[in-house]
């Protein structure tokens, strides 16, 4: 159970630590509290970093769809490197622990953490890998193909995609201002 500050992976941690017969010495709980938390605030910072790129200025569906693709790699990134023991992408979690050593626990809460954190992206942006097909033709009408837009508007298309005029206005408009 979560308690108001956030500290459901402490709590955790403490609870399987102890349920193993383990005794913790202030120090001991001490650090893996703030090596916990370490973490906790370098999750944070990604996810406030996220939420600002979602809310700037200029930004259309498209955008959004690359930084969430984005993130969700990052994840992916994260939770290899720590599998390998590296904490190189959580700073405050490096600069808090002792001579670099991730414990094995922590290591895997933070795991699972990650991949929890994944699956709950997938669950509210559920087509996300199958957009980045459809916007191909928005992104740059030019490099596609004819067979990788609907049978609705390939003719249209093709006018499009021969169209020099529009070609010389692709280059120099952003894509808001083109379509």
């Amino acid at each position: 159970m979560e308690d108001v500050h956030g500290n459901a992976l402490i709590h955790q941690a403490m609870d399987e630590w102890e349920g193993r017969g383990g005794r913790r010495t202030t120090a001991s709980l001490t650090r893996d509290l703030l090596t916990q938390r370490a973490y906790l605030v370098d999750i944070f910072e990604a996810l406030n970093a996220l939420n600002l790129k979602l809310q700037g200025t200029n930004i259309n569906i498209i955008m959004h769809h690359d930084t969430i693709r984005t993130f969700m790699a990052k994840l992916d990134l994260w939770k290899c490197r720590i599998q390998q023991g590296n904490t190189a992408s959580f700073s405050n979690l490096d600069s808090a622990l002792i001579h670099g050593n991730l414990d094995s626990e922590l290591k895997k809460q933070i795991i699972t953490h990650l991949t929890d954190l994944k699956t709950e992206f997938i669950r509210y942006f559920p087509e996300i890998d199958e957009k980045r097909e459809a916007w191909k033709f928005i992104r740059n009408p030019f490099q596609c193909e004819v067979a990788d837009v609907s049978d609705e508007v390939q003719e249209e298309f093709l006018e499009l995609k021969f169209n020099s005029t529009a070609k010389e206005d692709f280059k120099e408009l952003d894509l808001e201002t083109f379509w």
